[in-house]
């Protein structure tokens, strides 16, 4: 698999229309990384390797659905990514929402 974050930008774009969606960060709840492999999430976001990440959660602003998780640590002052991923419905065969590629 291979990802690329070329910057963090502040929004999403919906995929029919290309309408620039605003987004926020925040810190996801323990209780909303339950059963996301059942609900089509390809990674277990409750791995005991990422005790040592804050996981952030990317959503619509005003909307509760993730959209998007980063598992993230700070080492030595730099910030690693561990694991990132698209929700299911942001998935390349059936995207509902992009990466904003310009502002």
């Amino acid at each position: 698999m291979e990802i690329q974050i070329d910057k963090l930008t502040p929004c999403l774009v919906e995929v029919s229309s290309g309408k620039i969606i605003p987004t926020t960060f925040s810190v996801v709840a323990s209780s909303e990384l339950q059963n996301l492999h059942q609900k089509g999430w390809l990674f277990d976001w409750n791995d005991d390797e990422l005790n040592c990440c804050n996981i952030y959660k990317l959503q619509l602003k005003d909307d509760d659905v993730i959209q998007g998780l980063v598992a993230a640590e700070v080492v030595r002052g730099a910030v690693y990514v561990r694991l990132a991923e698209s929700a299911p419905h942001n998935q390349p065969h059936n995207k509902k929402y992009d990466k904003a590629t310009r502002l």
